[in-house]
This record gives structure tokens, sequence and C-alpha cells, in this order.
């Protein structure tokens, strides 16, 4: 949709924001293409109620794609912890912010 509707913008692009109450891991991966080419940084939701397999899923995508997270709390200030995979887990519902290595 983006690269039909919105192509001459897409070198721009350096922000994805995702809140689908679960299905951000679905989201990030089906925009793969798009995030390898462009780099943006990603603030995404772990939703609460995940598995524990799929916010594993979402940080290995992530971190596959040389990206660094950490969670915030609000959209303000700096983020508050580094995620690592152990992390991930056995938490509420979180922000996280994913930073490219480089672009």
């Amino acid at each position: 949709y983006l690269r039909e509707h919105h192509a001459a913008d897409l070198p721009r692009l350096r922000l994805i924001k995702i809140d689908a109450e679960g299905y951000d891991k679905e989201i990030i991966k089906n925009m793969l293409g798009l995030i390898r080419e462009f780099r943006p940084v990603i603030l995404s939701e772990v939703f609460g109620p995940s598995t524990e397999a799929e916010k594993r899923e979402l940080f290995t995508v992530l971190a596959n794609e040389g990206y660094s997270m950490s969670s915030f709390i609000e959209f303000v200030g700096t983020p508050d912890d580094v995620v690592t995979l152990e992390r991930m887990t056995g938490r509420k519902t979180f922000n996280l912010i994913a930073v490219p290595a480089s672009r």
C-alpha cells in the first residue's frame, strides 16, 4: 500500500508508530522490506495479554534487523529501561522504542 500510494514520501520515512493491541509484531513482519530499506525508529506497544512466545518473537524480529530496544512509560522524557529478550516477558503492557544501529 505505501509503495503504491505514497512512493514519493517513503525516502522521508523516519518513524513508524504502531499500537495494534497485540498485532504489532505481525504489522512489523509485513513491513520488513520498508524497515530494511529506510531504517526508521519504531515505536510499538508490547501488549500485556500477548503470550511470552509472541513477545519474544517481536523482540527477535527487531533484534535480527539490528535494532536496540528500550521501554518507556509515557511519550515524554527518555527511555527508562533497556529491553533484552529476558526482559520482554513477564511484564504488563509497555511501550517499546526500537532504534536502528544505522540508517
